[in-house]
């Protein structure tokens, strides 16, 4: 049994029990165990640095930077930093188990892979490093020994030289694994993120051929072909001029010329088959043709690899090491097109993603800065931008009524339903025991309940799209403006219009209809051609008219959920972390809430809110209340 203590900000002793297991693995400075919590029985990885191991002046700072820049992560693709505390012996570091271990134990078995299983690892490497760059974080090791499988997919792991990076400072501190260091590195020039694409090119060639590029029994050795980029291709390795050229350009001495992943991930090389999972017996031999011949990444259901934006977590690091993103109109026809990024376009940048793309991050153990002062005056600007033209200049931006009434009634009729849930007879029960699992049968949906398919968050600057159930493409601005279209018509609506107009696009004089109508032109675009569907809540009924359409009223984001409310005075709220979503609509036939639940896999099922009561308990009947909570708090 391990016990440890962990002092908070407010002074308070927390205190935690774990039983430490088999023996895992070890680094430079750490060892690893199996760690179960006392608590609730979950089993961790538990990374454990001996105090007396600290020698150096500065290594118990380089820790707790390893701890806070961690704590920031929450992608799918990046082990999950759960806690840390210590004992009078040792600091623990609570983490994600990986079950499948690393990429280096993979290719040991392996010695090399097809470029479909590189593609597919690569894939998820580029998705969790653009996550931490985004965090302004550089990880600066980049190896396969830092990529670790948990049920076959990438997690990318040990922060231990990870450095925050902030107003396009460089680093001049030789640090990494001798085989993957960028020549920047060495040359002490100063390096910043453009070293993680190096290291990924050094990955990607190790994938494929079996050794790393230029490695040599000799450091000094190693470190002078890094310099002079002195690298080759075995003449027996059948590895495909398009893999050729990807490492040829992630390999580029000068990190300014090396590309941004939006531009690693357009390359033709991401092009040919992609699967969307990897069988596990692929640890120890070649996948079969069932993989082989999966379909491109293009014609998939995959995802993006952006998180959404939040109000307190910058979308993009400050020093923008992915300034090739940017919001902007599609690219001309013909150039390719990778779902889920803006390939085709050099210069694309977003803060977006499809709504079953990713858990959305809370941290679990560091406190999350507050919104800053700069950060509240951009979102203000924003609004105010767009509140600029708006006739009702006196009317306070952001403040919006509408659909109060609505709400409250529907939050009156929910909570009374809450409080006065009593079990029933186990016969009559719909057993909701847990939101990823409870429906396993898709049902037929009535045809009045509306959702939210794909949606974007470009809220700092304009507001969020999306796209309806019933094709409805749709943009609610910040300054609580609305514009959708449907059956090729539009409609728009501000705050001093009871009901909504229909407008004609081409014809339009009104110069802030006319700005909201050009921003609806690109969001429309870039649903219909970047973003995918969220599982089981596609697009699949025939359009209204747009005066009948619903359209988006309100929205509210946290680092749990967002909460969409509906003009036919429905509530969807998608959670992150497991990809639950639920709509919940009021039945003025009898005043009962009918909800929607639909799983991760897309399975749907209806039933009345007494349904979840149940001898287990369930987390269906918590995210209702949470539901609950984020309307009372936000929107009432």
């Amino acid at each position: 049994m391990v016990t440890g203590k962990r002092k908070t900000k407010n002074g308070d002793i927390l205190t935690f029990d774990y039983y430490q297991g088999k023996f895992l693995g070890k680094g430079a400075f750490a060892k690893c165990y199996e760690m179960t919590s006392k608590e609730d029985g979950k089993v961790y990885a538990g990374k454990v640095i001996e105090k007396a191991s600290l020698t150096k002046s500065n290594a118990l700072q380089k820790l707790y930077t390893e701890i806070k820049n961690h704590s920031l992560l929450k992608h799918q693709n990046v082990v999950r930093f759960y806690n840390y505390f210590e004992d009078e012996k040792s600091y623990y570091l609570i983490l994600e188990m990986c079950n499948h271990k690393t990429l280096r134990s993979l290719l040991r078995k392996r010695k090399h892979l097809t470029e479909v299983e590189c593609r597919y690892y690569l894939y998820q490497i580029l998705e969790a490093l653009h996550h931490i760059h985004c965090k302004e974080i550089m990880h600066r090791d980049l190896k396969l020994d830092n990529i670790f499988l948990k049920n076959m997919s990438v997690k990318i792991g040990d922060f231990g030289l990870s450095v925050k990076l902030e107003n396009g400072e460089k680093k001049k501190t030789v640090c990494g694994t001798p085989n993957y260091i960028a020549p920047e590195v060495l040359e002490k020039t100063g390096h910043s993120y453009p070293a993680d694409i190096w290291s990924v090119g050094v990955i990607m060639y190790t994938l494929l051929v079996g050794v790393p590029p230029f490695e040599t029994p000799n450091i000094t050795e190693t470190y002078q072909r890094i310099k002079d980029n002195s690298y080759c291709f075995p003449t027996t390795s059948e590895i495909s001029s398009t893999a050729k050229d990807l490492i040829s350009k992630l390999l580029v001495s000068n990190p300014d010329m090396r590309p941004p992943i939006s531009s690693v991930l357009s390359h033709p090389f991401f092009l040919g088959p992609l699967p969307r999972s990897i069988p596990e017996y692929t640890l120890v031999r070649s996948p079969e043709n069932d993989i082989r011949n999966a379909s491109p990444l293009k014609n998939q259901l995959a995802k993006l690899p952006l998180q959404p934006i939040s109000e307190n977590i910058p979308t993009t690091p400050k020093t923008n090491p992915h300034k090739h993103f940017s919001f902007v109109a599609p690219s001309p026809p013909g150039t390719p097109t990778v779902v889920g990024v803006r390939p085709a376009n050099p210069q694309a940048r977003t803060g977006v993603h499809p709504l079953a793309a990713q858990p959305n991050p809370t941290l679990a153990s560091l406190a999350r800065p507050a919104l800053s002062a700069q950060g509240k005056k951009r979102k203000l600007d924003a609004e105010k931008e767009l509140a600029a033209d708006n006739p009702q200049k006196k009317k306070k931006v952001g403040n919006d009524d509408e659909g109060n009434e609505q709400i409250k009634q529907f939050l009156n009729i929910l909570n009374h339903q809450l409080e006065n849930m009593k079990p029933i007879d186990k016969e009559n029960v719909v057993v909701v025991t847990d939101c990823k699992s409870v429906m396993i049968e898709d049902v037929m949906i009535s045809k009045d309940i509306q959702w939210v398919s794909k949606w974007v968050d470009y809220s700092q600057k304009y507001g969020i799209g999306y796209v309806l159930r019933d094709g409805t493409i749709g943009v609610s601005f910040v300054d609580k403006t609305h514009i959708w279209s449907s059956e090729g018509s539009t409609c728009f609506k501000d705050q001093t219009m009871i009901s909504p107009k229909v407008i004609d696009a081409d014809s339009e004089t009104d110069p802030r209809i006319m700005k909201r109508i050009h921003l609806h032109t690109l969001f429309n675009k870039y649903l219909t051609s970047q973003v995918l569907s969220s599982a089981g809540l596609g697009v699949e009924l025939k359009p209204n008219t747009p005066l009948e359409s619903v359209y988006v009223t309100r929205w509210h984001k946290s680092t749990r959920a967002i909460t969409f409310l509906m003009s036919n005075n429905s509530y969807q709220i998608n959670f992150f972390q497991d990809h639950t979503k639920i709509i919940a609509s009021l039945q003025e036939t009898d005043n009962t809430i009918r909800l929607l639940f639909v799983n991760p896999q897309g399975n749907k099922h209806t039933l009345p809110l007494t349904s979840l009561i149940n001898p287990d308990h369930t987390d269906a009947l918590e995210k209702v209340k949470y539901l609950a909570h984020v309307l009372s708090k936000n929107f009432s």
